[in-house]
């Protein structure tokens, strides 16, 4: 979403649809949701361990983690941040709607998220409301750069085993050796 990938991307693909991710759009407000509960969490005892049970998916917690964080829900001291942890679920719901009621849900969730009165939702929700468009492209090619991130984190880690190439070819070389899923044993060697 930074304007210099957005600026490049018109200006070398100036035809292309620019699809913002789900796992991406949910990471800014999972952040939102955190950076909200640190404010909120100076000051109150019983602090230690909160910080994932904002963080997860209600389907991924255990009965006693979803028992502790309706009482942090429910109770007085982390207010702002059940409204962001709110604003976050409603938000991905989104992706469950069919393209035809994803526009009004986007709006609806915009305007809720804009005046919820929590600083760190509202900042995502300007960004959003920017990015709307690109973000409703989803509807149209329901894809994901999560395969290409995969790759790339399988590469940075190769990189960094080797504490980097000197030759670029290198590196290009070792891309293909990775992911190429070549059976590299002795036995295959000898049969190939």
């Amino acid at each position: 979403m930074s304007a210099a990938f957005l600026s490049g991307i018109t200006e070398h693909f100036p035809k292309a649809d620019v699809v913002l991710d789900e796992f991406h759009l949910v990471k800014m407000l999972s952040e939102a949701v955190d950076e909200t509960r640190r404010s909120e969490s100076k000051g109150t005892r019983d602090t230690k361990g909160t910080r994932f049970l904002w963080l997860k998916n209600p389907s991924k917690l255990k009965e006693e983690e979803r028992v502790k964080l309706q009482a942090l829900v429910e109770g007085p001291d982390y207010g702002q941040t059940a409204e962001a942890y709110r604003l976050r679920l409603a938000f991905q719901d989104l992706f469950n709607q069919s393209r035809r009621k994803a526009p009004h849900y986007l709006a609806t969730w915009l305007d809720a998220a804009l005046e919820s009165g929590v600083k760190a939702v509202e900042d995502v929700a300007e960004t959003f409301f920017k990015m709307r468009d690109k973000i409703l492209s989803l509807f149209d090619h329901r894809i994901s750069n999560g395969v290409l991130e995969g790759l790339n984190s399988v590469l940075q880690s190769a990189k960094n085993r080797a504490r980097g190439y000197a030759n670029p070819k290198h590196m290009i070389l070792m891309s293909y050796l990775i992911h190429g899923k070549l059976e590299l044993s002795p036995d295959a060697l000898r049969a190939g």
